[in-house]
């Protein structure tokens, strides 16, 4: 069993309304490092990190070079000197491997995303929009999920007394110890760091984030993002939102992207009234959707959906005609012109919208 799982911090960035600004350092907490100077002499700490990222700040990868954010590099290096002190053996949970995957993914999308605005041909280019889409999503879904699956395995195998993870990885895995019981996994304590983001004027913007450690705290919004990542991943490479629910109705917001914008209908018995799913969360339904065509409004629930999610009141209209459905949307709090959608009776056929 390990003793203790950390979910910390491990970089950051300094924001003013809503807007990112720099990167900060955010350094382990005190009482992280105490508690790691407590353990006894040559206890094993596994640690979100590779070997190599603290020999070379930089990867070269398809001529490009990748660089490994200073921050993180710092985080972890303060957690390796502080454990060399006690000559507890460290143990490097993540893997270089799956890093490049994830690099070599993100670099095929910028490849297709360069090669988009380099055609004439409208058609090419939203092919490679669309591809482009994909390897990003791609990319993401291999840096959280595949990396993931790869440091269970290694706790499995090395058996450390204790882990430090990302809070990304620590809050959702203590939040859901059965999927570690076939890997003989369990944790006894769970412990977590909050960040302090110290007051900043105009003339001084803080360069270091100050963080404390409490008891275990689970964050829903990093449980949401991740929902809301698989949610991209189905849609991009299966054609579907919510894989084990029958929506009524079935269709996208990006007529461009398609997966980018996908979302199912899931009416009530009134037929009048639903949830949306799409890849930005879940919106309160009412409206109608008839032979004659579709009225509806939707709106985002704050708790259950991206910062990124349209903050009001979204209408969308259109009609069936006898080549397909024809309808926009708009957001009459940004006086948007309206935008076009696309929208069927949901028959058991996922969405064609991967490239």
């Amino acid at each position: 069993m390990v003793e203790t799982l950390y979910g910390v911090i491990h970089g950051g960035s300094y924001s003013f309304e809503g807007i990112r600004i720099q990167e900060m350092s955010i350094g382990p907490s005190i009482e992280l490092l105490e508690q790691l100077q407590e353990l006894p002499h040559g206890s094993k700490v596994g640690i979100e990190s590779v070997p190599e990222f603290h020999n070379q700040n930089s990867f070269k990868s398809d001529g490009k070079t990748l660089r490994i954010p200073q921050e993180e590099i710092m985080y972890w290096d303060a957690i390796r000197i502080a454990c060399l002190k006690k000559e507890h053996e460290i143990v490097y949970l993540d893997d270089l491997p799956t890093y490049r995957k994830h690099w070599r993914k993100m670099l095929e999308a910028q490849r297709f995303e360069d090669q988009a605005w380099k055609v004439s041909d409208k058609d090419e280019h939203i092919e490679f929009l669309q591809k482009a889409y994909r390897s990003g999503v791609e990319s993401q879904n291999i840096f959280t999920f595949e990396r993931e699956a790869k440091i269970i395995d290694n706790i499995a195998v090395h058996q450390p007394d204790v882990v430090i993870l990302g809070k990304g990885h620590s809050d959702y895995l203590a939040s859901n110890p059965d999927i570690l019981i076939p890997n003989n996994i369990s944790f006894g304590n769970y412990m977590s760091e909050e960040v302090e983001m110290p007051y900043a004027t105009d003339v001084y913007l803080p360069r270091r984030g100050r963080t404390t450690l409490t008891e275990g705290k689970i964050d829903p919004r990093l449980i949401l993002e991740r929902e809301l990542l698989q949610r991209s991943y189905r849609a991009a490479t299966q054609g579907r939102v919510i894989e084990e629910l029958t929506p009524d109705f079935i269709g996208t917001w990006d007529l461009e992207i398609p997966a980018r914008g996908l979302f199912e209908i899931y009416l009530d018995t009134t037929k009048k009234g639903g949830v949306i799913e799409d890849c930005l969360g879940t919106a309160e339904f009412s409206g109608r959707i008839d032979e004659e065509g579709a009225i509806f409004y939707k709106m985002y629930f704050p708790d259950a959906s991206s910062r990124e999610a349209v903050p009001g009141i979204v209408r969308y209209g259109g009609s069936f005609t006898d080549s397909g459905f024809s309808g926009r949307y708009e957001v009459p709090a940004m006086r948007n012109m309206g935008l076009g959608f696309d929208l069927r009776k949901f028959d058991g056929t996922p969405y064609a919208c991967v490239a």
